[in-house]
């Protein structure tokens, strides 16, 4: 066994060497050689003994690799030109061989993950194909002899492009996109912006100016794009599709209602009102943790780059695209006046960007909010740069600006000189200014408290429900628009102001050991209900195994403020009893306390996925829903709730089964406490159906929105926005997934 190990070890290093001498169209090739390279240390291992292996499993991988090494050689032997001419044939070729691969290291129960291969490969064969095309376009314009032959070559590979840029978000300009009444919405160093109709729905147009733009360029956008339109968050605004092959080169974005956070701003001079202010950085503070949470700069953050939507809630654009931005900005004649004013000091003496460039741009931000002016308003780019790099100089408040006590001090700490004194991140500025937003408001949404938002309205093509804003009492839109409301009576909104603080409704909230434990204050007497009959400690979810109680000793009822909000819940004054006799007062309201405890755990979680924290979220989530199902039961509405808000988590991490359970069981809990014609159980079924959508189930989501519609137009009239987001959304999907179906209805 250990000389076919040898064997083995043997070939890869053939292979190794093989990919290297190829030097065009060389990712895919490099991509397997590495795959291939990654087996070497547990064919070391068998061959040392330290791991086992049966001697059929080891020659099934050493055919394998035998196969890969002969392709990579003769591939290595063929002309660029060759190469070009059979690549679709090259290409089933590569996806042959990492199957063949894949199924040589399961033989041998290798543990190496491949779930990332079918992405990696689509990906390799963009950049093969774009560097063929390169090395083509070089060919046609030389006019060799064969020149007829490879303008044909040249021009299927054009089709070619198309083909796998359809995979992605890519679309058809002059078919896909309706310019008819299009309005101009802006121009800039790098293109225009106008409205138009993509697929019945209002968009905006981002035209980028094409002029001389080399290949690297558009691959770089590319890439941009890819990742852009992965992500779906309820402050960044959507990128839907693009068109990324000349002469159209195009990004289609959510259509912001109320334009830029610029013109907003700029408009008038009247003050801005504090607790506006601190709700707009809010705003974009969780949106810019959210891109560094991915792994994202944005780079160019100022208010040109925040647009505003329904109800005046913000999301960022623009972002990531600094390479393409600086390409066109260079070939037009407009520059890249206006950025330098946002600029950090290190990026103005040329050192990279990072997370705390953007924290610097933030604070910039904060001055425009504050002044509704211009930073350096007047200054050329060498007189700010001067300013800022040389004299540590900053926009000078205006005199009599009615800048918010808050957002000054926060605004200062953000553009300091040192990199190392600014807030590291955004993590901390979204912490300091959701307590602001507790304290003062946010006056868009009257009396909410901070993360109480909804998305705009917005085509919806992905499968995320970021369109869809259900108005019942008890369901109001969540991070991606599925049922989440939470309140304790029907007119009572999801998030409202209880009169507590931030710190106040943190004391109510458990306390997490070490081991994940929740140490409730509900008082014993819950303890002791739920513990009936586990035999242990910890208490467990009816559907999870959650400990949501414990005998653990009881926490502090906390400041004073928070004795005056439990003396109103329990109808006495605590504040003039002993210590034990606010114990008892305490277990005799446990559940009451209890429904509190999970009231603020869901108002956490609810917080925590704004700012894309998935996996503390959904750890919240899980002990609310279990404290609700061990005092309310398990077909509680507060349940499917709750359920419905971690599927919503779980769609969005691609958990896709788990999630498709969790609606499944919101909706019949829904269905069963209020009857099959209310109007959240035709929310539940649109939610589920958004999500059968994203996985392409579009038979089976068909049904379900054809069902909310029907229950819609019964129980709140034809006219009702949310009956207007769910005809909407199916449409989406006949549209562009069902064509068979439309044709045969």
């Amino acid at each position: 066994m250990a000389d076919v190990a040898v064997a083995v070890l043997r070939v890869v290093t053939e292979i190794r060497n093989v990919a290297e001498r190829i030097k065009e169209n060389d990712r895919q090739a490099r991509r397997l050689s590495d795959r291939v390279t990654a087996i070497e240390p547990p064919v070391i291992a068998v061959k040392k003994g330290s791991k086992m292996s049966s001697s059929e499993s080891l020659h099934r991988l050493l055919f394998a690799v035998e196969e890969i090494r002969n392709f990579l050689e003769g591939y290595a032997r063929t002309t660029n030109f060759n190469r070009a001419l059979k690549r679709k044939a090259n290409a089933d070729s590569f996806a042959k061989l990492s199957v063949m691969l894949t199924e040589g290291m399961q033989a041998l129960q290798l543990d190496i993950a491949v779930d990332a291969w079918a992405t990696e490969d689509a990906s390799d064969r963009l950049d093969d194909l774009e560097n063929m095309m390169d090395i083509m376009e070089r060919m046609e314009s030389n006019r060799t002899d064969n020149h007829a032959e490879v303008m044909g070559v040249l021009k299927a590979l054009r089709q070619d492009e198309r083909t796998e840029l359809t995979g992605w978000v890519e679309i058809d300009y002059d078919k896909d996109l309706d310019f008819g009444g299009s309005t101009l919405l802006g121009s800039g160093g790098f293109g225009e912006v106008r409205t138009a109709k993509w697929n019945g729905a209002d968009v905006a147009v981002k035209h980028l100016l094409t002029g001389g733009l080399q290949r690297d360029c558009i691959r770089s956008l590319r890439k941009e794009i890819r990742l852009h339109s992965s992500l779906h968050f309820e402050f960044v605004a959507a990128l839907y599709a693009a068109s990324t092959i000349a002469p159209h080169l195009c990004l289609v974005v959510e259509l912001a209602s109320g334009g830029s956070l610029q013109h907003y701003l700029y408009s008038t001079t009247v003050p801005l009102a504090h607790a506006l202010q601190t709700a707009f950085l809010y705003d974009v503070a969780r949106g810019m943790s959210f891109l560094h949470a991915k792994g994202i700069l944005h780079r160019d953050l100022k208010s040109a780059n925040v647009l505003m939507f329904a109800n005046s809630r913000l999301k960022l654009c623009d972002f990531g695209l600094s390479k393409v931005k600086t390409d066109l900005s260079s070939r037009s004649t407009h520059g890249a006046v206006g950025t330098t004013q946002w600029m950090s000091p290190e990026e103005m003496d040329e050192s990279p960007a990072n997370e705390l460039t953007d924290v610097y741009s933030f604070g910039v931000l904060c001055f425009e909010v504050a002044t509704r002016t211009e930073p350096f308003k007047g200054k050329r780019p060498a007189q700010v740069i001067g300013a800022v790099l040389y004299r540590n100089e900053r926009p000078q408040l205006p005199q009599g600006a009615s800048a918010s006590p808050d957002v000054v001090p926060l605004m200062e700490h953000c553009w300091k000189e040192d990199p190392k004194e600014r807030p590291e991140g955004f993590e901390p500025v979204v912490v300091t200014l959701a307590n602001v937003v507790s304290r003062v408001g946010d006056p868009r949404h009257h009396g909410a408290t901070a993360m109480r938002g909804s998305s705009s309205s917005g085509p919806n093509v992905y499968g995320d429900a970021s369109s869809v804003a259900p108005s019942m009492a008890r369901l109001t839109v969540g991070g991606e628009g599925e049922a989440s409301g939470l309140t304790d009576s029907a007119s009572q909104p999801a998030g409202a102001d209880t009169g507590t603080s931030a710190d106040e409704r943190n004391a109510l909230l458990p306390a997490l050991s070490s081991s994940g434990r929740v140490f409730s204050a509900l008082g014993r007497k819950s303890s002791r209900r739920a513990a009936k009959g586990t035999g242990g400690e910890h208490i467990f979810a009816p559907s999870a195994d959650l400990p949501i109680a414990s005998e653990g000793p009881l926490p502090s009822t906390g400041s004073s403020r928070l004795k005056k909000k439990l003396s109103k819940m329990f109808g006495q004054t605590l504040s003039t009893r002993g210590k034990h006799e606010e114990e008892e007062l305490l277990n005799e309201r446990s559940d009451q306390l209890d429904l509190e405890v999970a009231k603020e755990l869901h108002v956490r979680a609810e917080d925590l996925r704004n700012q894309g924290k998935y996996n503390e979220a959904a750890q919240l989530y899980l002990r609310a829903t279990g404290i609700w199902e061990n005092i309310l039961g398990r077909d509680d509405p507060l349940v499917a709730t709750a359920l419905n808000n971690r599927a919503g988590l779980l769609s969005s991490e691609g958990k896709y089964t788990e999630a498709e359970r969790l609606y499944a069981r919101a909706h019949a809990i829904y269905e069963k406490s209020f009857g099959s014609e209310h109007p959240h159980v035709a929310t539940a079924l649109n939610n589920w159906a958004l999500l059968l959508s994203k996985q392409g189930k579009c038979w089976e989501a068909d049904p379900l929105y054809l069902r909310a519609i029907e229950i819609g137009e019964k129980a709140l009239g034809p006219d009702h926005p949310d009956l207007g987001t769910w005809l909407n959304n199916r449409a989406v999907l006949l549209d562009k997934q069902l064509p068979a179906f439309r044709r045969l209805n």
